[in-house]
């Protein structure tokens, strides 16, 4: 039996060196700074800083006009157009609701005809399924697909950065997100004495931590916007200083009314056509969201207040302007809307 085992020996080969020939030096660890880098948006915010005190010197206004006149600009400059443009979208899907429902009604009975062993639950999603398809080819078309509807969104990031631009000439660390949630402890300053301006620089207490919107560090930023000196004086009514909240509590309030009927008034012809429980819920989110706009703004400096009221108010007008000249009810009749329009679908 011993003859039978395999003789097993381990033989250790001293030439192996103990470590990996090809082993690479321990990589260089690069080391971040806690301060975000802002090369991209910083030129934009002090291009901003520049417009509004072009128009704050030229028009000889204060601070209570240029706010209003500001959003106005913006507005009929940037949003305007694009708005336009997503209503005769809208006009044009408007005008193929007649012929969505008909080419429903024929799936319908093509689908009852070849599935209808199925049972209704199986016919019902294959029925939406095939009307979806039905209804991107038809507005791929005649160019109307849907995402067009929500082009005006596009005007955000222009809101965000004069909004973000005032915050700045405020004289506060705290971004947008830190002053709608910061309490009252933690509040902007009650006047512009209570701000500490030294040679070249201005400290207006500790950067709030993890705003999303960011933080300004007055030590090591070059570019940085300064306090408007001429907030504190150039308000109005309730609120003659535009540096801090509004003392009446009115302001917030006044923009969560607008708000609220720019969502109300733009939801209109949606709910008097018939919606999805997706789209009811959609609105009802967009209702509680500017109910709670208020509440959550108490905080805010007037001068965001004041801008943020007159663009929503400015949109009111503009969706009024919009249902005059160019109403979804006249765009009842394809054929009629493309001779209106001059629109040729795709072939």
């Amino acid at each position: 039996m011993r003859a039978l085992r395999p003789h097993i020996r381990f033989r250790w080969d001293f030439n192996l060196p103990l470590k990996p020939r090809n082993s690479a030096p321990p990589r260089s660890q690069r080391s971040f700074h806690s301060t975000p880098q802002r090369q991209f948006i910083e030129p934009v915010i002090s291009a901003t800083n520049h417009v509004l005190e072009s128009i704050h010197s030229t028009t000889l206004l204060p601070w209570i006009g240029v706010l209003p006149l500001t959003a106005f600009l913006v507005r009929a400059t940037f949003t305007a157009p694009v708005a336009i443009y997503a209503r005769r979208v809208q006009q044009r899907q408007f005008a193929l609701r007649y012929v969505l429902l008909a080419w429903r009604g024929q799936i319908r009975h093509n689908t009852l005809r070849d599935w209808g062993a199925t049972g209704p639950k199986d016919c019902e999603k294959r029925i939406s399924k095939e009307t979806r398809i039905k209804r991107a080819e038809l507005y791929k078309r005649w160019r109307c697909e849907r995402w067009k509807v929500f082009l005006p969104l596009a005007q955000l990031p222009v809101w965000l950065v004069v909004v973000e631009t005032i915050r700045r000439m405020c004289g506060t660390h705290k971004g947008l997100l830190g002053l709608i949630f910061s309490t009252q402890e933690e509040a902007p300053p009650s006047s512009v004495t209570d701000l500490e301006i030294s040679t070249g620089s201005l400290s207006v207490g500790a950067p709030a931590k993890g705003d999303s919107i960011g933080a300004i560090d007055a030590g090591t930023h070059k570019g940085i916007i300064a306090l408007e000196p001429s907030f504190a004086q150039e308000g109005a009514l309730w609120f003659p200083d535009l540096l801090v909240p509004d003392p009446h509590l009115i302001l917030p309030f006044v923009l969560s009314g607008s708000l609220f009927m720019n969502v109300y008034l733009s939801t209109r012809d949606v709910r008097s056509e018939g919606s999805s429980m997706s789209q009811r819920r959609w609105m009802n989110t967009l209702k509680i969201f500017a109910l709670a706009v208020g509440p959550m703004t108490l905080q805010v400096p007037s001068a965001i207040l004041v801008y943020w009221i007159s663009s929503s108010f400015f949109a009111l007008g503009q969706n009024a302007l919009l249902d005059r000249f160019l109403p979804l009810s006249s765009s009842a009749d394809i054929g009629q809307l493309r001779e209106n329009t001059g629109e040729v679908p795709r072939k």
